[in-house]
């Protein structure tokens, strides 16, 4: 019982695109819960140990909406193959799997596969993603004071003309980051923004979940606290500090990271979130620069 909804919500997503990939409607994946709930013996026992996330049909649905039509395979001599040699993969031990997401094993899967859902948190750490920058200061990536405006259907914001804004080519978040303060696959100055599905019930909870995905993802980043409320252009929202490795490196060591989340629900009950990152040296001379930027943020 040490696995959240949220984490339960993540597994179905992450199956269900594994299943979109290979051919298979993902909308059986909730079909095989309800058939799994409604036999007895072993049922009920599986099911006490992983946690409902709510409604499965409608959270898969909603997960592959958007997705490219396709037809569908059933069963096949392949799924036949695929079956046996299922018998002969290794099944990981309760403790494995607890480790192997403390250290972000999961998440580096999912993400080197292209099998990471909407909603989950980009990794910035120097250690889930194998990034690391070295003999950059904040006079490499001071923000200027002229202003430029990303839109799209889900928010607007302003950030520094001397920034530059990178799409996830996999969903609708960006990094919006200092040329010298990113690199391929590790974030050291900038702000990461990004869409979630809420699978909790409230804004705390999905907020937390946000934070837990953060940590999971990035070995060695942990929250200062509980997540605060933050108002934002009248939305009511939440606030934390965490604080981690940043993939700027001195004497071989990587230096303290300080990292500013910030969730806000949209209208249709998703949930934006920025996540503001610096070395923690230069985190206060930068936060003026943030707190800019998030006053611009407009959520559609």
């Amino acid at each position: 019982m040490r696995y959240s909804r949220a984490d339960e919500a993540q597994a179905d997503a992450v199956g269900a695109i594994i299943m979109y990939k290979a051919g298979y409607d993902p909308r059986y994946l909730a079909r095989f819960f309800q058939k799994l709930a409604s036999m007895g013996n072993n049922g009920p026992q599986f099911l006490s140990d992983h946690p409902n996330p709510g409604n499965r049909t409608q959270a898969i649905a909603d997960e592959v909406r958007s997705w490219p039509p396709r037809d569908f395979l059933n069963d096949t001599e392949a799924f036949a193959r695929v079956k046996e040699q299922a018998r002969s993969v290794r099944a990981y031990s309760a403790q494995e799997i607890s480790q192997s997401a403390k250290t972000g094993q999961w998440m580096q899967y999912n993400r080197e596969s292209g099998s990471m859902p909407s909603g989950v948190a980009t990794a910035n750490s120097r250690t889930a993603t194998g990034g690391n920058i070295s003999n950059v200061s904040y006079r490499d990536v001071s923000p200027s004071a002229n202003a430029k405006t990303f839109a799209n259907n889900l928010f607007a914001i302003s950030y520094p003309d001397n920034w530059r804004v990178l799409r996830d080519p996999n969903g609708n978040g960006i990094t919006i980051a200092p040329a010298a303060g990113v690199t391929e696959g590790a974030v050291a100055y900038g702000v990461v923004i990004n869409v979630a599905n809420p699978a909790a019930s409230s804004l705390d909870q999905e907020t937390q979940a946000v934070v837990n995905a953060l940590e999971q993802s990035n070995p060695g980043l942990r929250a200062r606290g509980r997540p605060q409320p933050v108002r934002v252009n009248g939305v009511e929202g939440r606030s934390a500090d965490l604080t981690g490795e940043s993939p700027i490196e001195r004497d071989g060591k990587p230096e303290p990271e300080h990292d500013w989340l910030v969730a806000l629900p949209r209208p249709d009950g998703t949930i934006v979130y920025a996540v503001f990152i610096a070395p923690e040296r230069d985190f206060s001379e930068l936060r003026p620069a943030f707190e800019n930027m998030l006053r611009s943020l407009h959520l559609r």
